[in-house]
């Protein structure tokens, strides 16, 4: 939330932050589970 604000990166509609999900950048069926969950990069908030 602090990084990205409370919007979705992907519509950028803005939404309170229990109207988010977090997601992985990369979609895991082509990158794997290889980003530790520390890596903060490589995910993101996304809308429902």
């Amino acid at each position: 939330m602090s990084r990205d604000g409370e919007a979705c990166a992907l519509c950028g509609w803005p939404f309170p932050s229990r109207g988010l999900q977090i997601d992985h950048r990369v979609p895991f069926e082509v990158g794997g589970d290889e980003a530790p969950l520390t890596d903060l990069a490589a995910y993101m908030l996304v809308c429902g």
